[in-house]
């Protein structure tokens, strides 16, 4: 539309089509232009450079004509000449004729013509009453985005600490219009303007459920946006996402983005999905159709996706991770090792008949005292401690209850002995007492609750490190190889030592050693069980072994004998590394000792970016680096999600949009990063004025 051939074709123009043309601007293609010229004793050729349009912001040019026009000219100007009509092909006198050209008549009307188009007049704009309206307008708009921005900082409190915005009646005379008309009537106590607005106001108040959805919306687009340009920055990207059932039993799909920021694993939010089915082709539509408006084509930069090991996700031939893989044939599957740590445990301990026992009469204490109040108040007077309930599913609350019962096992004694003696109790209560008190005298169940409980807090150790953000493949193999070690010493020593002091307090007859003998071999079965399915469940294979190419533990190796598997191995999996460049740098990194004292790839990376060695020197090793970092673990991201939904979305609360549920979620997840945004009120302001006509002005003139 702005070529020259289209402006000498066009005729008389529209305005909305000189409005158009001024936005794109003029034309400026490459052109053949050649002259020669001859003098006595040589010949000089002169050629059309491009950069000569930097020279004069009105030229353009045409292809076609192979000629120079005035842009400005072409559009105003009613006079011919070169610059119009035919264009200008004397590059020899192109200097002079420019600056003539430039110094005319109708050359300059038409450039005032094209800088006024869209504007008021030179007479308007000098009107003192004009400026003054201007003036005016915007005092205006100041004190009306002020309103908003109170009103944004309203909602904002609400979704940062999980509150909900709406009353059970919001209007002037309620005693309960909500948290958010309580705080904007608290804020209207202290700010005069905000008092004025609220006594005032009569076309746009700000309180209405309509503007706080708009407002929650243009916060999660001003969020999103500003994920959005991270994840453009970033040099790889991971996905995690999981699904649940909220409480109004509609499903709920979380996706979470993962990817590293100045050498630091971020783990963002991006929001909550109700894919149409729960089955792998509904929610590897959501998956991909929101990684496509993140990196599009950019398949290359998909490294991981880490979900639970649901068939629906991890299945290998059908399942959301292999159907992402088509696409982005990078994208290596991780199933969360905090899932898998926790199938381990479960695995052990019901892998013999004893240890099946054991638990279930340990299930028994916690359910004993949550059934009635006398025999909690009971508990809490002698004990001082809850019980937390064993849970299938959730071996973290099993850890805490072996330990709750073994640290407290005297005083459980002395409260269960009262419990039983107290009168007017029924018959059952003395009864689930007096057993659970046997329990805690037979020595078949002691005697496991101490094994389990010399587990139990290394167990514990390795769960909470499992589920830190910045965690990464190094540091996993490290915690995992320290609890195996811990595990065999249990198994070694620490399980006949037991049974010897077992031994020693209490004069076993012959005829129960053998019993004896039986429990300690069950024991030692229950260890084996852990150290076997830690090592299948764990072992580095495939796009995991690059991760042992920057174990700080197999450095001192590693610089006798050069890792060549591993490394084939990683340049095979991510074929953008240049093998070798990256092997000089490793071997540079193996042979100097004050590297070898770095904790973890994220660490690592650090140092390098801080003495700025991640660009030069160890470029491909930063590469690497950054993709072991950005490679998830665990998938405890959207766990932490979903508990933030309960918290959101209640049964009082149950009918909440999904625009609105995302919105909220994100303000209370990812409430560091809006606090970091700069000028986040006035982003959500600028939105909120563009979304549609406002009948209260919020944009200036």
């Amino acid at each position: 539309m702005n070529s020259v051939q289209a402006l000498l074709n066009q005729g008389t123009l529209s305005y909305d089509d000189k409005l158009e043309i001024k936005r794109l601007g003029p034309d400026r293609p490459e052109l053949m232009l050649e002259q020669v010229t001859k003098c006595k004793k040589r010949e000089y050729r002169r050629k059309f450079n491009a950069s000569t349009y930097s020279n004069y912001k009105w030229l353009c040019g045409c292809p076609i004509r192979n000629a120079l026009f005035c842009f400005p000219c072409l559009i105003f100007s009613k006079e011919l000449n070169a610059w119009t009509k035919t264009g200008f092909r004397d590059i020899s006198h192109l200097s002079s004729m420019t600056k003539k050209h430039e110094t005319t008549h109708a050359h300059k009307n038409a450039c005032i013509e094209l800088s006024l188009l869209g504007r008021s007049n030179i007479q308007a704009q000098l009107d003192s009453a004009y400026r003054l309206s201007i003036k005016k307008h915007n005092e205006q708009v100041e004190k009306n985005r002020h309103i908003l921005s109170r009103l944004i900082d309203c909602v904002k409190f609400c979704g940062v600490f999980e509150l909900a915005l709406r009353g059970h009646d919001e209007s002037e005379s309620s005693d309960n219009p909500g948290v958010f008309r309580g705080l904007v009537n608290f804020v209207s106590s202290i700010d005069a303007a905000m008092k004025e607005h609220l006594d005032s106001a009569t076309v746009f108040k700000g309180t209405s459920k309509t503007v706080q959805n708009e407002i929650l919306d243009c916060m999660l687009e001003v969020c999103r946006e500003t994920i959005s340009e991270e994840i453009k920055n970033a040099n790889y990207l991971a996905i995690m996402a999981d699904e649940t059932t909220d409480v109004a039993t509609v499903q709920q799909m979380v996706i979470i983005y993962r990817y590293e920021i100045g050498g630091q694993p971020v783990e963002r939010f991006w929001g909550f999905f109700n894919p149409d089915g729960q089955n792998a082709e509904a929610l590897s539509e959501v998956v991909i159709g929101e990684l496509t408006k993140q990196i599009g084509n950019q398949t290359h930069k998909l490294i991981a996706q880490c979900y639970d090991g649901a068939a629906v996700m991890s299945g290998a031939a059908n399942g959301v991770q292999a159907r992402v893989k088509q696409i982005y044939s990078q994208a290596y599957y991780i199933h969360c090792y905090a899932h898998q740590f926790n199938l381990v445990l479960q695995k052990a301990s019901s892998i013999n008949s004893s240890a099946r026992i054991f638990f279930s009469n340990l299930s028994g204490f916690p359910v004993f005292f949550s059934r009635s109040t006398l025999r909690t108040k009971v508990l809490d007077d002698i004990v001082q401690q809850r019980l937390p309930r064993l849970a299938q599913t959730r071996w973290m609350f099993n850890i805490r209850t072996v330990n709750a019962v073994y640290e407290n096992k005297e005083a459980l004694i002395e409260c269960l002995d009262e419990i039983s003696h107290l009168p007017n109790i029924d018959d059952t209560t003395r009864r689930e007492s007096c057993g659970l008190l046997a329990h805690l005298e037979d020595e078949q169940f002691l005697y496991w609750l101490e094994f389990f409980h010399r587990i139990m807090p290394h167990a514990d150790i390795l769960f909470k490190m499992l589920q830190q953000r910045n965690i990464d493949a190094v540091k996993v193999n490290h915690c995992i190889t320290s609890f195996k070690l811990t595990i065999e010493t249990i198994r070694n020593t620490g399980v006949d030592s037991m049974e010897k002091r077992l031994q020693e307090t209490a004069h076993i007859p012959p005829r129960k050693r053998r019993r004896e003998e039986h429990r300690t071999s069950e024991a030692k079965e229950v260890c084996d069980a852990i150290i076997c399915h830690i090592n299948d469940r764990f072992a580095f294979t495939n796009h995991l072994v690059s991760s042992r190419l920057v174990d700080v533990n197999l450095f001192p190796s590693f610089a006798k004998i050069f890792p060549e598997k591993e490394l084939e191995e990683a340049v095979r999996t991510y074929p953008s590394l240049v093998k070798a460049q990256l092997r000089t740098e490793l071997e540079v990194l193996y042979s100097r000792s004050d590297f070898h004292k770095a904790d973890g790839a994220v660490a690592m990376l650090q140092i390098l970016i801080e003495n700025n060695l991640h660009e030069d020197t160890f470029q491909q090793l930063s590469e690497l680096l950054r993709i072991i970092v950005t490679t998830p673990m665990t998938s405890s991201e959207p766990e932490r999600c979903f508990s933030t939904l309960k918290r959101i979305k209640t049964f009082l609360r149950n009918t909440m949009t999904e625009d609105r549920l995302s919105a909220l979620a994100m303000l209370a997840v990812e409430k560091k990063l809006v606090n970091n945004i700069r000028d986040f009120n006035n982003k959500v302001i600028d939105k909120f004025a563009a979304t549609k006509t406002r009948r209260m002005d919020f944009l200036y003139k």
